[in-house]
């Protein structure tokens, strides 16, 4: 069963999210993602403007919204 999302150097399903974007489990292959312009939202973890689309990109806390 694969573990992630396809790598673009291997090939293999090997490709896990990380706080600051992708990473490959086998070779190494890194994506940085970056925030774009602006501050994000607070971390409560944290205490760092670094929330986007409710991910910190600092310590990797997720935000899950309340089912209503």
């Amino acid at each position: 069963m694969p573990a992630g999302k396809m790598c673009p150097e291997c090939g293999l399903y090997t490709f896990i999210t990380t706080p600051t974007g992708r990473q490959c489990s086998k070779c190494g292959y890194k994506m940085v993602v970056n925030p774009g312009p602006g501050k994000g939202k607070k971390c409560a973890n944290c205490d760092k403007w670094t929330v986007f689309d409710g991910k910190c990109r600092n310590c990797g806390a997720v935000y899950i919204s309340a089912a209503k």
